[in-house]
């Protein structure tokens, strides 16, 4: 089981993709991560993606590091970092309580 299966954290996925003015969805299948998966580094494992006009961010484990971070991937590069799933979690309140103000 990963970590977005558990401690709510799907839905709080679920809530952030919602909030997002740029489609945004949570990769649940296999084939979904699969696909995905194709244009990341291979130690990247894509959980959710948000399309953006250009191309897309998609958000992944970075399994290269211990413990895994979350990474966004944009186009060719990492754009942003997260030292743990909990820290982005408290990234993702924050950043819904923002825009709800």
């Amino acid at each position: 089981m990963s970590p977005v299966d558990t401690s709510g954290a799907k839905e709080k996925l679920k809530r952030f993709c919602e909030a997002q003015v740029s489609r945004a969805y949570l990769l649940i299948s296999d084939g979904e991560v699969m696909c995905a998966k194709e244009k990341l580094p291979e130690d990247f494992v894509p959980f959710m993606v948000v399309e953006e006009k250009s191309w897309p961010d998609v958000y992944a484990f970075d399994s290269s590091s211990k413990p895994a971070s979350i990474v966004v991937w944009s186009d060719h590069a990492v754009v942003e970092r997260w030292d743990s799933f909990e820290d982005f979690l408290r990234w993702i309140r924050s950043s819904s309580t923002q825009r709800s103000a």
